[in-house]
């Protein structure tokens, strides 16, 4: 089976979707946040954009701690996709999920267990003045 292109990963606040055009907004895409303390939950939203695609495919969004390199979290979801030509855009809600340490994280997608592409995290706590 043939994967689908990937055009592009982002991870942001949240996105919307315009009812009429279907145009899609992202709103503060990041690559670093900071928080007060840790452990902490947080909510965010992974975007993407896929190409050459055919038939239903098991996507996987997995968050990864980079210091212990241990999936702290991952979200399965199905894709179909009827038309080789045709762009498919995958949004996925990512719930509020637990964060017990700061520090670095991929959020990657798999495709069919297979890896196809990540972006990387920075969760960070925010210095308090004394």
């Amino acid at each position: 089976m043939e994967l689908p292109v990937v055009v592009g990963l982002h991870v942001c606040e949240r996105i919307t979707q315009d009812p009429l055009t279907g145009s899609v907004t992202l709103f503060n895409r990041f690559s670093e946040l900071y928080f007060d303390e840790f452990p902490m939950t947080f909510s965010f939203s992974v975007f993407g954009v896929f190409v050459n695609g055919f038939g239903m495919m098991a996507f996987r969004v997995e968050i990864e701690q980079l210091a212990t390199g241990l999936i702290v979290h991952e979200f399965p979801t199905m894709i179909e996709f009827t038309d080789r030509l045709e762009e498919v855009v995958f949004s996925l809600k990512v719930p509020e999920s637990f964060i017990w340490f700061p520090g670095g994280y991929d959020v990657s997608l798999t495709i069919d267990g297979i890896p196809t592409t990540k972006c990387k995290i920075h969760l960070l706590e925010s210095e308090r003045a004394t």
